[in-house]
């Protein structure tokens, strides 16, 4: 009877170690997948922010260029002065100077924010 006890004893415990062990088999795995998948996203933010660099950084060239274009155009000074073109003109040049002026604080605000990695170490 007591080998009986004894035996039943054992299984318990062991059947008890054993669901323990897959349980917590079952989190590492968990955990492991949702680990892995957070770095796919990280990967994927990195290059978003990397081609969001690359494209503020060409728009601010090509405005540049628009708005230096617009000054040789105007090198005199004639559309400017023209009351209806000069309207025209004048709204389209602020325009783009308020866009290459947006678009380097921008790129500027980019470059910090990838200088500063989130790691606290300047």
């Amino acid at each position: 009877m007591k080998f009986l006890i004894r035996n039943k004893m054992t299984t318990i415990i062991f059947a008890i170690l054993l669901s323990t062990i897959c349980i917590l088999l079952y989190f590492v795995f968990n955990l492991y997948s949702k680990l892995d998948a957070l770095y796919k996203q990280i990967d994927l933010a990195s290059d978003v922010e990397q081609r969001s660099v690359l494209l503020v950084q060409s728009l601010v060239v090509k405005y540049s260029q628009i708005l230096n274009r617009l000054k040789r155009v105007d090198r005199r000074g004639s559309f400017e002065s023209d009351d209806e073109v000069g309207f025209v003109f004048k709204t389209i040049k602020e325009t783009i100077e308020t866009l290459v002026e947006e678009l380097r604080i921008l790129e500027n605000k980019l470059q910090e924010a990838d200088g500063n990695d989130g790691t606290g170490n300047d």
